[in-house]
């Protein structure tokens, strides 16, 4: 009971402070109140200053330096191993995917079969398949990097 008569006074407020709100200044008020205001003067536009250099002056009190431009004719940096930021499930699952992508059906039908003890995994062939291809391919980035000129 308490709650409903706390809901009814709380949307009575509501109403009487939302009509009080919503009262508009009539034309000769606003206008007296505009009039109150001194009037609007924007400030003159500053002189623009003339360049002294490229470089810019350090003793000037703007903030801003101007630098030369420079261009760097060197190399990128070499990237981080994206697969450095895989889990060892994620890992693993990539390089099932790559061994499957490079089989047809039938040869992915007889290698995911195998015997316990006896042979080795799908997913350890994948694994021992993406170590080998990884391996490789850093042997022949290094013998590029080893056979380019200035080296």
């Amino acid at each position: 009971m308490r709650l409903r008569l706390a809901r009814v006074f709380c949307g009575l407020l509501f109403l009487v402070a939302g009509s009080a709100a919503r009262a508009e200044l009539s034309p000769q008020t606003r206008a007296k109140i505009n009039a109150s205001f001194p009037a609007y003067r924007p400030n003159p536009p500053e002189p623009k200053k003339p360049e002294t250099s490229a470089v810019g002056d350090p003793h000037d009190d703007n903030d801003v330096v101007k630098l030369p431009r420079f261009y760097v004719e060197d190399s990128k940096l070499g990237r981080a191993d994206p697969d450095a930021l895989l889990s060892r499930q994620g890992r693993t699952e990539k390089a099932l995917r790559q061994y499957r992508a490079s089989m047809n059906p039938l040869e992915w039908a007889l290698n995911s079969w195998h015997i316990p003890f006896l042979t080795p995994s799908a997913k350890a062939r994948a694994n021992a398949a993406y170590d080998e291809r990884k391996s490789a391919a850093e042997a022949r980035r290094l013998a590029e990097l080893q056979a380019a000129p200035g080296n």
